[in-house]
């Protein structure tokens, strides 16, 4: 029998997005899937009925608007998805988190001891859930301050499918 949280998954970009998802207790499945890059078609075949899926994407390295487009398409009309959410990054997930901390890229990586972006998406990745949601609420974690970014232009016929970190179910 599905359970609830098999009926919820989150498509994320990167190991990042999961980490920081299970630290903040969101309800649902993680799956990493670039949408951007890749073409969803595979993983529809895998969902089960009554789906909602929300899409975690990047914004800092857009290159094909049209697969990402062509995805959210197939999304919206395959049989088992129910409804479509978008949670649109600020650039990226460091600068997303940076945001949401108040706090420079530079002070984040101090805080978790990383000399560049790539050591401190490492970093992220190795905490648990527990110490990664407790390192962020020293560095001021505001979660409604998550997914705000200002809508790209070209996803502007999607607006009414973006959500925030207050619209998300948590365990």
């Amino acid at each position: 029998m599905a359970t609830k949280k098999d009926n919820i998954r989150f498509f994320v970009e990167g190991e990042t997005e999961i980490a920081l998802l299970k630290a903040l207790g969101i309800l649902g499945v993680k799956q990493k899937v670039n949408l951007w890059e890749n073409d969803v078609q595979k993983i529809l075949r895998k969902l089960k009925p009554n789906t909602t899926i929300y899409i975690v994407y990047d914004t800092d390295r857009i290159t094909q608007y049209q697969r990402f487009l062509d995805n959210l398409k197939k999304l919206q009309y395959d049989k088992n998805i129910t409804k479509i959410y978008l949670l649109q990054q600020t650039k990226n997930l460091e600068d997303e988190l940076s945001t949401a901390c108040s706090k420079s890229k530079a002070q984040l990586q101090k805080a978790f001891k990383a000399q560049d972006d790539k050591e401190l998406k490492s970093r992220l990745c190795e905490c648990s859930p527990e110490n990664l949601l407790q390192k962020l609420n020293k560095l001021s974690l505001q979660t409604d301050k998550l997914w705000q970014g200002e809508q790209l232009p070209e996803l502007l016929a999607w607006q009414k499918h973006r959500v925030n970190f207050t619209d998300l179910e948590r365990i």
